[in-house]
C-alpha cells in the first residue's frame, strides 16, 4: 500500500509529464497516435502465422535504427530464425539504400537467436538462458528491444499456462525497471487463419490469455486477400495511459524492399467493406 503525500504527488506529476513526451519519433502514423513506443512498456503485435508480423517487425526495426542514438543499439531477439536467416531477409530492405547508410544502420543492430545459444551460453538449461535474457534487457547500450516471437520462444512455448503467466509477469517487471520499450510478436491460436469468418480479437492469442491483461499496448495485424492482392490492416486495441483518436490503419507494402513503408488511417466502414470482399474458400 502506498501512502499519498507531497512527494507522491510530485511523482504523479512527473508521470503525467512523461506520458506526454514523444519517446520515439516514427514515420508510422499508428505509432504517432500514442507518441511512439513507450519506455518501460510491453507492446504486443498479434496476428496469424505467416500473416506479415515479421515483415512489420523488420519495418519497425529500420524505423527505430534511423532514430537510435549513434552510441546506442536496437536488439532483435529471435525464437524462430537463426541470425543468418534474419540477416538474409533484412538485407532485402537494405539493398535499396546507399551502402554507407546500410552499414550505419547495421552497426546499431544486435541480433540474438535462441537457436544460437551455444555460442554464448555453456549451460543448456532454461534458468541460465533466462539469466542471459534478463541481462540483455538491462544492457545499458540497448535502447529498444524487439522479440520475435513470444509464442514460439522456449520461455513460453509448450510451457504450462501458469508458467507462461509467470514469465510475462516477470518480463513486465524487468522491462519497467529497464525503462525501455519492449516490442513483441505473438501468434493467434491455430483455429484463426487469414480466411477466418471474423476479425481477430485479443483473446485469440495462443496460450496464456493473461498476456493481454499485462501488456500496455496491443496491435492486431490482419490482412485480407482481395482478388490478386493483399489488404493489410493494423488495429490498435489497447493503449494504456494514452489517448488514441485513430485506431485502424492500412499498411502499404513495398515488394522490392519487402517492408511496410507507410500507413494511413481508415474508418470502420472501409475495414468492414474490405473484410466482406476478401477471398474466402
Amino acid at each position: 500500500m502506498k501512502e499519498i503525500n507531497s512527494e507522491s504527488l510530485e511523482e504523479v506529476f512527473e508521470l503525467l509529464k512523461e506520458r506526454e513526451k514523444i519517446s520515439w519519433f516514427s514515420d508510422y502514423k499508428f505509432l504517432s497516435e500514442h507518441k511512439g513506443h513507450r519506455p518501460g512498456a510491453l507492446h504486443l503485435y498479434l496476428g496469424v502465422a505467416h500473416g506479415g508480423k515479421s515483415t512489420l517487425m523488420r519495418s519497425l526495426i529500420i524505423d527505430a535504427l534511423r532514430r537510435c542514438d549513434k552510441d546506442k543499439k536496437v536488439l532483435i531477439w529471435l525464437s524462430e530464425e537463426t541470425e543468418n536467416d534474419f540477416l538474409i531477409e533484412f538485407s532485402m530492405a537494405l539493398k535499396t539504400m546507399a551502402k554507407e547508410d546500410a552499414r550505419t544502420l547495421l552497426r546499431k543492430l544486435l541480433i540474438h537467436s535462441e537457436m544460437n545459444y551455444s555460442k554464448l551460453i555453456k549451460k543448456n538449461d532454461l534458468k541460465t538462458k533466462y539469466a542471459y535474457f534478463r541481462e540483455t534487457i538491462h544492457n545499458s547500450d540497448i535502447d529498444l528491444i524487439f522479440f520475435d516471437n513470444l509464442t514460439t520462444s522456449e520461455f513460453y512455448m509448450d510451457r504450462s499456462i501458469d508458467d507462461q503467466s509467470y514469465f510475462i509477469k516477470s518480463l513486465k517487471e524487468e522491462v519497467a525497471e529497464a525503462k525501455k520499450p519492449f516490442i513483441m510478436v505473438a501468434h493467434t491460436g491455430a483455429d484463426m487463419t487469414e480466411n477466418s469468418h471474423r476479425l481477430i480479437n485479443m483473446n485469440d492469442i495462443r496460450g496464456c490469455k493473461s498476456v493481454i491483461n499485462l501488456v500496455q499496448f496491443c496491435y492486431i495485424l490482419q490482412r485480407f486477400q482481395l482478388n490478386d492482392f493483399y489488404y493489410p490492416t493494423l488495429r490498435i486495441t489497447k493503449h494504456r495511459g494514452q489517448t488514441v483518436e485513430n485506431k485502424m490503419f492500412n499498411l502499404q507494402f513495398d515488394k522490392e524492399k519487402n517492408l511496410y513503408v507507410k500507413d494511413y488511417s481508415i474508418n470502420f466502414l472501409e475495414l468492414k467493406d474490405n473484410f466482406k470482399k476478401r477471398n474466402v474458400l
